[in-house]
């Protein structure tokens, strides 16, 4: 049990976002420790199974179960064993980081959504060892339950994100700016309560060695409950998540650049300004120059509050964060990536060329690089360009803007 309680936390602290403490996330990660935890305790209850079993044919395996249970009570015991693993878990994993979380609250739904994968992997193991009382069961089991939660995940995400949701092992993906769907993660609670459903009563009938209208009924019934979950889980509207939501931000004034945040980056909000100031600095009295920076989420639907606004994207507050947002956000601007930014109304004719090309010398030096690989036919506008004063330099973007935002600027125009 510690093994796999053990095991759990790893599985969960590896989904957590470096530097931050976000209720998404921390939920996200609970969610996951079932994927080692999950199938460990699929092995411990099929030595469970296997001990049961043993017991019931006679001979000196009697001794070791400590008397006759019988498959029913154990079934229980197993289920209680495998919540309280679970709940363990994710004492240990949201515990640390409850009290400083910067947003949102628990979702229980998606918390339960893994417990009651965990659930159904002991009843998988616990059917394995009823059906093969055999000494390698155990260690077959927490493998192949494994390889059932691999299959779903790799496999099932291949074909559709969806069905990779509804396997044995939960894996869920947190995001700050958008909603999870309740319907879709209750979706995913059907699907493995009926799955436990149908295994803990073929359980049931091997252990008893005969077939019942009992059984037959619960297993129909539980199959028919995990198909329901599983058509309305890959058919309904949206998936997991709901549309990308704009966030009541958490703005600061730091000298002329204003820093607005979501809630869960808020203490990025002061590194955001020291690692942008120089950028605003640089781009001041352009036409590219902005006062304010936005923290946006990937994908479509991002969109600048105002014409002065530079929208900034990072996932993480991992080492070196700073340096790939002002990176990414200097390319973002020369080819327009958001709306309502300077770039945005042209399109850009050539995405190789303009990062490569003529935009990347600006980006580059908008971004305080100045020793990265650049087209060499563009080496020399490089070095052209940093050796401009600063009032030339924007004389020279005001000019060539357009040009910049569509990614056509040549070496010739650098002088």
């Amino acid at each position: 049990m510690p093994v796999a309680v053990g095991a759990g936390v790893v599985a969960g602290t590896t989904r957590l976002w470096p530097g931050l403490a976000v209720w998404e996330n921390i939920d996200e990660a609970v969610a996951s420790s079932s994927v080692l935890l999950g199938p460990l305790l699929a092995g411990l209850a099929a030595w469970e199974g296997m001990r049961l079993r043993r017991a019931a044919l006679g001979g000196r395996w009697v001794l070791s179960t400590r008397g006759a249970l019988g498959p029913a009570p154990v079934l229980m015991i197993v289920t209680v064993v495998a919540v309280g693993a679970y709940v363990a878990c994710a004492g240990l994993i949201a515990l640390p980081l409850a009290g400083h979380a910067t947003a949102g609250g628990p979702n229980l739904l998606v918390i339960a959504a893994g417990g009651i994968g965990v659930i159904t992997h002991s009843v998988l193991g616990l059917l394995a060892g009823f059906a093969a009382p055999f000494f390698l069961v155990p260690a077959v089991a927490a493998l192949a339950a494994y390889v059932i939660d691999l299959a779903f995940i790799l496999g099932g995400g291949a074909v559709n994100p969806r069905v990779a949701a509804l396997g044995p092992a939960t894996q869920q993906v947190a995001f700050p700016f958008v909603d999870v769907n309740a319907a879709f993660v209750g979706a995913q609670l059907v699907v493995q309560l009926g799955a436990a459903g149908v295994l803990a009563a073929i359980a049931l009938t091997v252990a008893a060695k005969r077939v019942g209208w009992g059984s037959l009924a619960v297993v129909a019934v539980s199959g028919a409950v995990a198909a329901a979950g599983g058509f309305a889980a890959t058919t309904m509207p949206s998936g997991f998540h709901l549309p990308a939501r704009k966030p009541v931000f958490s703005c600061s004034m730091y000298g002329e650049l204003e820093v607005c945040v979501h809630p869960a980056f808020e203490v990025a909000s002061a590194p955001l300004a020291e690692a942008f100031e120089p950028v605003r600095a640089r781009l001041a009295g352009t036409r590219l120059g902005f006062d304010r920076v936005e923290l946006s989420y990937r994908g479509p639907g991002a969109h600048a509050t105002t014409d002065s606004t530079l929208m900034v994207v990072f996932d993480d507050l991992s080492e070196g964060w700073q340096d790939r947002a002002v990176a990414e956000s200097a390319v973002n601007l020369m080819l327009g990536e958001f709306p309502n930014t300077p770039c945005a109304a042209t399109k850009v004719v050539d995405y190789e060329s303009a990062y490569w090309g003529g935009a990347a010398v600006v980006a580059l030096w908008v971004a305080g690089v100045d020793d990265a690989d650049l087209d060499p036919q563009f080496e020399a506008a490089q070095s052209w360009f940093l050796h401009l004063g600063d009032d030339e330099r924007t004389a020279w973007i005001d000019a060539h803007t357009e040009s910049l935002c569509a990614g056509t600027v040549r070496p010739s125009d650098f002088g």
